[in-house]
């Protein structure tokens, strides 16, 4: 058997988890190549999409680049996750959407296109998005990672500018949730439960996953068992950590995850999620 890993250019951030899944995928006897997306993959020809990867059983796609995805599947590649996916909890606002009918969403606000310049019709919108959500208030970038694009807006001026810088970009805004600074890490590995974490910002932050967290291990109730079950099946999720606000005995979906991190969740709750994760892999070839 053979896969590789394919990953972002930007190695920084996840290079601990490039390093466990080469080790246990080694240590197991498979043939294991690292892989970074340079953006010389895959192309589209005269002769149809061609690439200069050699065949692989499966390709770990640890990348958010939903077009080179889309080219290896094309070819024939199995990737995991699989560029539908990708693509589906890489846009926050599409995630929303689709899961809109399966667990509660905070209240969210997509703001129109904007393709020239400002006119006085945005302000509509904005009036809106103030009249009912009121301040605090949160703007997101529809694509962002590790809390970036994310903005406490706290008055009508802030509102205005941050707008005006970002308005291009596709963005969505909602309400600010008091007491919302528990998060529920939920990672789901081959269709199943593995287990959850809740995180809870130990600095003077409005996102409860972002910076310093304090961690602890957290038992899924029946309530959010049965909302992530209902999740897994809808989407056929393989491998995702799920995120969930806490406020009371409510859940709200934050986002899905599908190239989640694991190092903290491993260690929290002494899971080796790698080898784990290797393991699903490998049967999977066997099958």
């Amino acid at each position: 058997m053979k896969v590789c890993l394919i990953t972002n250019i930007d190695t920084d951030h996840s290079y601990s988890k490039i390093q466990s899944l080469y080790r246990s995928f080694e240590c197991r006897g498979v043939s294991c190549d690292v892989i970074i997306n340079d953006g010389t993959l895959v192309e589209i020809t005269t002769d149809g999409i061609k690439t200069r990867l050699p065949l692989y059983d499966y390709v770990i796609y640890l990348d958010k680049d939903i077009y080179t995805a889309k080219m290896l599947e094309k070819l024939g590649y199995k990737l995991i996750n699989n560029s539908d996916f990708i693509e589906l909890c890489d846009n926050k606002l599409y995630t929303l959407i689709e899961c809109a009918d399966i667990v509660k969403c905070v209240p969210s606000s997509a703001s129109p296109l904007v393709y020239h310049e400002l006119r006085e019709e945005n302000d509509i919108f904005l009036d809106k998005v103030e009249k009912d959500y009121g301040y605090p208030l949160i703007m997101k970038k529809t694509y962002g990672s590790l809390g970036e694009g994310v903005f406490l807006v706290k008055n009508r001026a802030e509102l205005d500018s941050l707008y005006e810088k970002h308005c291009k970009e596709p963005l969505l805004f909602e309400p600010y949730i008091e007491g919302g600074n528990e998060s529920i890490r939920v990672l789901v590995l081959d269709h199943k439960i593995l287990g959850a974490i809740s995180r809870i910002s130990i600095e003077d932050e409005y996102r409860s996953n972002f910076g310093k967290t304090s961690s602890a291990p957290y038992r899924l109730g029946k309530k959010l068992e049965k909302i992530v079950s209902k999740l897994i099946d809808k989407f056929d999720i393989i491998y995702a950590g799920l995120d969930f606000l806490k406020v009371g005995n409510d859940y709200f979906l934050l986002e899905i995850n599908s190239n989640a991190f694991y190092d903290e969740f491993s260690r929290v709750k002494k899971i080796d999620v790698a080898h784990l994760f290797a393991d699903m892999v490998i049967s999977k070839g066997a099958n």
